[in-house]
């Protein structure tokens, strides 16, 4: 367990003036983000997607061991509007047993708001990718709507392990308390909870989602919980459970987003049993050219695909770096899944980056009224 305190607006601009700081338009990139996340009411936002991808993005800090992972995400979320916001790392490993898990809770400085923020799949964890392929080494169920489900033995099992003290914070948190002290008093008690994450951080998201929506014990909780996005999230159980999600009226509370040919949404393949994505999905529209002038549709596209079909993705991937290759045209794709396509593509027109600045193919606004995204249902690609 590991924690950080995010810095304020003047502590990352040490060399503005506060009318500098007041009068600037692109930082922080959602000035009223803390409310926002606060008063949220579970409906699809364009601002929280893209915020929350942010932070999905930015919970991979120190894969590699090059910065501290929880005062990265504490930093960049004050980038994103969170300033001075309490930030806890909590992170198990147990590699023979698969497990490689990380989970971030992040606070903000009024109390109000928290999020939950699982980390993806660490690209050079050997553990993290037999995670993913961990589909026979336990059966395990949980209560959806009254029925026990099977998932995902090998996202569970990460779930699992760090989850407890995951928990914990967000009680403090319940309670009016700072994540990082029980003896520290915040402003209010949490009024909102958000659960985000990128590919396998996605599904333990997903999961973690369902439990808070269906588990006695999590009651708090579940009062507080407006919805779970995900980036890139392959399936986590089979046709059986997203039916019963759809029955017990949680659909709604699960947003993905699917970036163009990202492969692994479709996973697992076909042959390693039946699995079905559940709640809303959303993809950007196929006439999309530029970042920041997205619409991202409703749909019902990403389904199981068949295995050779994903074992040609890597080879795209390695593709992209040989210009004669850049053109050849691939089913799914590897490089559609990095999380950095989300946190660019997401991005409303005219809003800045975290780090302030503008797209090349974006212009600055004339206010601090971000554009808007267009969430309106589109069944071009549902089923027949």
């Amino acid at each position: 367990m590991r924690s950080a305190l995010g810095p304020s607006l003047s502590e990352l601009r040490p060399l503005k003036s506060p009318q500098e700081l007041d009068s600037s338009n692109r930082f922080p990139v959602y000035p009223d983000l803390a409310r926002r996340l606060a008063e949220d009411t579970g409906e699809p936002d364009p601002q929280l997607a893209h915020a929350l991808a942010v932070c999905a993005n930015y919970a991979y800090a120190s894969v590699a061991g090059f910065c501290d992972g929880p005062d990265t995400l504490a930093r960049m979320m004050a980038r994103m509007g969170l300033p001075s916001n309490r930030t806890l790392m909590v992170a198990d490993r147990v590699e023979v047993s698969f497990i490689v898990s990380s989970g971030f809770v992040i606070q903000s400085e009024d109390g109000r708001s928290a999020i939950l923020c699982y980390r993806g799949t660490e690209p050079f964890s050997i553990a993290n990718w037999l995670t993913d392929a961990d589909l026979e080494s336990e059966q395990v169920t949980i209560n959806v709507g009254g029925k026990r489900m099977d998932v995902h033995p090998g996202f569970y099992r990460n779930v699992r392990a760090t989850r407890s003290p995951l928990v914990a914070a967000l009680d403090r948190a319940v309670r009016g308390r700072s994540i990082l002290d029980e003896s520290v008093k915040v402003p209010a008690r949490l009024e909102s909870l958000h659960i985000c994450g990128h590919s396998l951080g996605g599904a333990m998201a997903a999961i973690l989602g369902l439990l808070i929506l269906n588990d006695p014990a999590y009651e708090e909780l579940r009062a507080r919980l407006r919805t779970v996005y995900t980036y890139g999230q392959p399936m986590v159980g089979a046709p059986s459970l997203a039916e019963q999600v759809a029955a017990a009226g949680q659909d709604d509370r699960f947003l993905r987003f699917v970036f163009d040919r990202d492969v692994v949404p479709h996973l697992p393949p076909w042959g390693l049993g039946r699995y079905r994505h559940f709640g809303q999905e959303f993809r950007p529209s196929r006439h999309t050219t530029q970042p920041g002038q997205i619409e991202w549709r409703e749909s019902t596209d990403s389904r199981q695909a068949p295995f050779l079909s994903i074992a040609m993705a890597p080879i795209e991937f390695l593709s992209r770096s040989l210009p004669l290759a850049r053109h050849l045209w691939f089913p799914y794709s590897l490089s559609d899944h990095l999380p950095l396509n989300y946190v660019e593509w997401l991005a409303p027109d005219g809003v800045a980056s975290e780090y302030g600045d503008y797209a090349a193919t974006m212009q600055a606004p004339a206010d601090n009224v971000p554009a808007t995204i267009d969430l309106t249902e589109d069944r071009s690609h549902a089923d027949g």
